[in-house]
């Protein structure tokens, strides 16, 4: 083990006073009321988060930070098709298997 992976070891956030007194908040969530809302409250953040790297893409004067921009908004676009994935999937199991109604 490295000196670096050492010092990670001893990161403040390690020692949160959540770690020590049961754990993570989101082991202790049981479930999720509404799976739709989730779903689309996380699509509209992905949809913010890529206009606000467009954003900050297009006022940047560094290749690096731009090309980094770039990879981010991809991948918020990426995962906001996996996300209306995910919503279809729903929408069809609560149409009991049959999509858009009875054939």
């Amino acid at each position: 083990m490295c000196s670096s992976d050492l010092g990670a070891l001893f990161h403040p956030a390690l020692h949160h006073p959540t770690l020590r007194g049961g754990g993570l908040r989101a082991a202790q969530l049981s479930e999720v009321r509404d799976p739709r809302e989730v779903l689309l409250a996380l699509g509209d953040l992905l949809a913010e988060a890529g206009f606000a790297l467009v954003g900050v893409a297009s006022n940047t004067e560094e290749e690096a930070l731009y090309w980094q921009c770039v990879e981010a908004i991809d991948a918020a676009d990426e995962a906001r098709d996996r996300v209306h994935g995910m919503l279809r999937h729903l929408t069809f199991r609560e149409w009991g298997g049959e999509w858009g109604g009875a054939a």
